[in-house]
């Protein structure tokens, strides 16, 4: 009687005759012949590129925005659980901007909803440019935005970052011939001095975007 061992599974690339690149999943079962004389081992293995991409194209679709390519939100909202836990972890503070396109039904009401798609586009390229690399921006729905600035030292440091994302959003943009000026209001709350859970940081950071939107209408 065969004496066999446990199955070992693992996943590599692979290379075809014609230079294409493929996934593969080995499935790898050592035996023994009935005579103990001889070890064996039986390989097989599966091309699971196309499950792989499938794989890559769900979890893309369940984290990411659709539209800007940013982290949806459910999964900015994540991130932020994160970034508050290693700053309590660190004894260090969180900014959280919300952030809301100033006119933007204009836009769309004028250009159409194709130019609205555009411009939110543009905005979340310049929200990703503007911010540093340890940063988040992600898209909550519509044309509200978060950014979670880590890291940060004051509140000082926080409103610092956030003039310079207004520099980048306010450069106007050619959409449809027009020339439009995107622009933004923004609140700021900052970890843990307005509050230390998540959602009692967005209510605060949203609360202080519409004031600030409130101010730039008078």
């Amino acid at each position: 009687m065969h004496q066999q061992a446990s199955v070992i599974q693992h996943e590599n690339t692979n290379l075809k005759k014609d230079g294409s690149q493929i996934m593969c999943e080995w499935l790898n079962a050592p035996f023994k012949s009935k005579y103990d004389r001889n070890n064996f081992m039986l390989c097989m293995a599966r091309d699971i590129t196309e499950r792989k991409q499938l794989e890559q194209q769900l979890k893309q679709a369940a984290h990411y925005d659709n539209l800007t390519g940013l982290a949806n939100r459910s999964l900015i909202l994540e991130l932020l659980e994160r970034a508050l836990t290693m700053a309590a972890r660190k004894q260090a503070k969180v900014a959280l901007l919300f952030l809301d396109l100033n006119d933007f039904k204009a836009v769309n009401d004028r250009l159409g909803h194709d130019a609205g798609d555009l411009l939110l586009k543009i905005v979340a390229q310049r929200l990703t440019q503007a911010v540093r690399k340890a940063d988040y921006v992600g898209r909550l729905g519509g044309d509200e935005f978060l950014v979670i600035l880590q890291d940060i030292d004051t509140l000082e440091s926080a409103q610092d970052l956030t003039r310079k994302l207004y520099e980048h959003l306010k450069q106007p943009c050619t959409i449809k011939t027009e020339t439009v000026l995107p622009g933004a209001s923004i609140g700021i709350s900052l970890y843990p001095d307005n509050g230390k859970d998540g959602s009692v940081l967005l209510n605060d950071a949203d609360q202080k975007m519409y004031r600030d939107k409130r101010d730039k209408r008078k």
